[in-house]
């Protein structure tokens, strides 16, 4: 599976995540179990980190826009990612 099509399903799994679970903002460990779940990865290695991989992958690439309710916090040397409910 491309990465942009693996994002456009993260968007939409993260979403139904945070409605299923009544949660407004979640972090990549906390979803990561979910999108296993759903098939996008196979397993995580370190809370979040296949997840948290893709998203500074798709940063470099200017197309975060592909996942709904994403934000970054970028330090000088790490990148906090957060998914709020739209």
């Amino acid at each position: 599976m491309e990465l942009e099509e693996r994002a456009r399903l993260i968007s939409y799994h993260v979403q139904e995540w945070l409605v299923q679970n009544n949660k407004s903002v979640v972090k990549p460990k906390d979803v990561i179990p979910y999108l296993i779940e759903k098939g996008l990865y196979e397993n995580d290695n370190r809370k979040g980190n296949p997840l948290r991989k893709d998203l500074r992958k798709l940063d470099d690439m200017n197309r975060l826009d592909l996942i709904e309710g994403l934000q970054v916090d970028r330090k000088e040397t790490k990148r906090y990612w957060y998914f709020y409910k739209v």
